[in-house]
């Protein structure tokens, strides 16, 4: 089986995560249609039934919020939830589904050392994407910093 990992719960349960970007953060039904396209153009497949994660919730253990996150973790049988929130899944919650929980800046280091080339491609690649507001590799490289210091670290070693 391919490695699968669950990056964000608006992948795999995107329905409440529409619902908050309108309700909270107001965002127009026209822009989260847009994104849940989008992020079902990228991660085709990837989306777990509301009704399998209602199945699993109530044997989740982790922080009540966030079940619905191992649920759905569960349900796509994710070798990993990635997250800055690591206090909402501890490894008594995960380890008996075989779930890791790991922050971001792990996860993506563990990318990078399987394929430090492709990976240097694909940042290369998003900073070209970016249009609003365009950014060069180094200030994408300063933006990811705030959050995955140790990986841009190292993929700023590897580029020189």
């Amino acid at each position: 089986m391919p490695f699968a990992v669950v990056l964000d719960a608006s992948v795999l349960y995107p329905l409440p995560v529409m619902r908050n970007l309108e309700g909270n953060r107001g965002a127009t039904a026209e822009q989260t249609r847009h994104l849940r396209d989008a992020m079902t153009a990228a991660f085709d497949g990837a989306e777990v039934s509301e009704a399998a994660i209602d199945r699993l919730e109530p044997a989740m253990t982790n922080d009540p919020k966030d079940r619905h996150v191992l649920a759905a973790a569960v349900a796509s049988e994710a070798q990993a939830i990635v997250t800055l929130n690591l206090n909402d899944f501890p490894s008594d919650a995960c380890e008996p589904f075989a779930i890791e929980s790991l922050h971001p800046d792990v996860f993506l280091l563990q990318v990078y050392q399987l394929d430090e080339q492709n990976v240097c491609e694909a940042v290369e690649r998003q900073a070209a994407a970016l249009l609003d507001p365009r950014m060069t590799v180094d200030e994408l490289f300063d933006r990811l910093a705030l959050t995955v210091p140790s990986f841009v670290e190292a993929i700023r070693a590897h580029t020189g």
